[in-house]
């Protein structure tokens, strides 16, 4: 018999924002078509050794989270219609992890990550259209056969040696890559799906990285009041208004990333089933201004998406995998968010299609259970000429374990310098106010503000804008914006709106004031003059 040398691999890995899980892996490689099953388990197989666990599973608070799989590469592809694969753990107990796929494609691989929620699915129930136009099935989460199987060995020991092995019938097989067992606490899931109150905008429920939302569409209403419309900001998403729910998050920085996995309509399973957005509102509530998308929120333009994600893959089909509604798994890469803004998330029917799903935030959002320790009345920064300097001031109508306050300072709106510190009050249930000054720089001035309190938890507010003093007497607000403004001037005027390449976007008259409203206007920095040397810097859509 020839020997095999087993390589392990014990690593930390960051699974949600707020949880440490350890990966015990096993990396030997198979090269393509140097093995053979022969039909039998005992065919192939890998060791994974597991030690420094804290035992039993389950009661140490320790549980078996997620398996990875890599079978296969772009470089090695196969027909997996007849491969199955399980788990045995120390103690004997056997995991079914999937059973042959219904596909008939005979060049395929797996970049696999298997849970075992009741609301995720198996490759196997999906359509041979879908299993065939999704692999390597890399993004977000599949369920194995067996609901809560990894439960099964809940009680044991973790520590010793796992045993993964590997069935199929094929002339040749594909390469074995790696298996990973991850191992952590257990995965907290928030549940609504006994819930319709997310079918409504302002009862949206927030998601996070501490947990994942359990959540579905089925049954609720259409004719959703607050529906973003199609398209918006560029994007043509979703063409009718069915059974959409509403999901929100507060962004934490420039960037978030998230997963929707298990999306399933068992009524027509061939059918494509979820259409999902990523908007933000312009306005202090869901009735009030207009969406835009983010960088990334809309699911067909993302280079991980559509053809994009097929052909890196090794596949070859021209087969929209987002288009028309999302029957399987997608993720939302986005990028160009402002820290301490919300987000929603809308998951619409296609053509009123029910489904469960499993939506998790792997970085970017702000803890839904962070009960942030002030009550803020105002932020402004406003221009002093006698003083040669902005002002910058805020006031708070309660505070409760702040520590302190950051003001940070922009030139263009996106890049922002932190300028000074100031002491919060900490416990306090009167009116604080704050005032900081910044000498002018003969240049326009953005500010936000960052409250930190004492447990390491932030938020930004803001920003605002503060235009030269020397160079308009048009003033904008709110200024950064989505695309809607008011215009104000102290005489009658004809504006040009023009981009920062230079060309005209649009002519108005202003008199005295103007509601100004350019919804779907690509994001970026806008110059407004009146063409007699006064004109002011607009931000849009940042």
């Amino acid at each position: 018999m020839k020997k095999v040398s087993i390589q392990i691999v014990v690593l930390v890995l960051f699974v949600s924002s707020h949880s440490w899980s350890q990966v015990f892996s096993n990396t030997t490689a198979a090269a393509c078509n140097s093995w053979d099953s022969g039909n039998a388990y005992t065919g192939f197989q890998r060791s994974i050794n597991v030690s420094g666990l804290p035992s039993s599973l389950s009661a140490s608070g320790t549980v078996l989270q997620q398996v990875n799989l890599e079978l296969g590469s772009p470089s090695c592809l196969g027909n997996l219609s007849s491969y199955y694969a399980r788990l045995i753990s120390p103690s004997g107990t056997i995991i079914q992890l999937f059973s042959p796929f219904v596909t008939t494609s005979t060049s395929q691989w797996m970049d696999i990550k298997l849970r075992d929620d009741t609301s995720l699915e198996p490759v196997s129930t999906y359509s041979t259209t879908t299993q065939q136009g999704y692999w390597p099935w890399s993004i977000g989460y599949y369920r194995i056969p067996t609901v809560d199987g990894f439960s099964s060995v809940n009680g044991e020991d973790p520590n010793g040696t796992w045993i993964l092995q590997i069935a199929e019938n094929t002339s040749s097989e594909v390469s074995f890559v790696k298996v990973d067992l991850v191992f952590g606490p257990i995965i907290t899931v928030n549940n609504v799906t006994g819930s319709t109150a997310n079918n409504d905008c302002t009862q949206a429920t927030c998601i996070d990285g501490l947990d994942v939302v359990r959540a579905t569409n089925n049954g609720y209403s259409t004719g959703d009041p607050n529906y973003p419309g199609s398209p918006v900001s560029g994007c043509s998403w979703n063409g009718a208004n069915n059974n959409s729910s509403w999901f929100m998050f507060q962004a934490t920085g420039a960037t978030a990333y998230m997963t929707v996995s298990g999306m399933y309509n068992s009524s027509a399973p061939t059918s494509a089933d979820m259409q999902l957005l990523v908007v933000k509102r312009s306005g202090s509530d869901c009735t009030s201004g207009t969406f835009t998308v983010p960088s990334g929120g809309c699911p067909d333009d993302q280079t991980t998406n559509n053809t994009d994600y097929i052909s890196p893959n090794g596949g070859s089909s021209s087969t929209n995998v987002y288009s028309n509604g999302i029957t399987a798994n997608c993720e939302f890469n986005i990028s160009g968010l402002t820290a301490g803004e919300m987000y929603y998330l809308y998951v619409d029917g296609n053509g009123g299609a029910p489904s469960s799903f499993y939506i998790e935030v792997n970085s970017g959002a702000e803890d839904c259970g962070v009960v942030l320790p002030i009550d803020l009345i105002y932020f402004t920064a406003v221009n002093d000429m006698n003083l040669n300097q902005n002002i910058v001031k805020w006031a708070t109508l309660s505070e409760s374990n702040s520590d302190y306050f950051s003001v940070e300072y922009s030139s263009d709106g996106m890049n922002f310098n932190r300028i000074a510190n100031m002491n919060a009050a900490g416990n306090s249930t009167t009116e604080r106010f704050y005032e900081y000054e910044h000498p002018i720089t003969n240049e326009d001035a953005y500010y936000r503000l960052v409250l930190m309190d004492k447990n390491g938890n932030q938020k930004f507010y803001g920003p605002v804008f503060v235009p030269d003093s020397e160079s308009s007497n048009i003033v904008v607000s709110p200024n950064p914006s989505q695309g809607n403004f008011i215009v104000s001037t102290p005489t009658s005027k004809h504006l040009t709106l023009i981009n920062s390449y230079g060309a005209k976007i649009a002519e108005f008259d202003v008199e005295g004031q103007l509601l100004v409203d350019y919804e779907g206007i690509v994001p970026g920095i806008y110059l407004l003059s009146d063409g007699e040397g006064n004109q002011v810097k607009i931000l849009i859509g940042q």
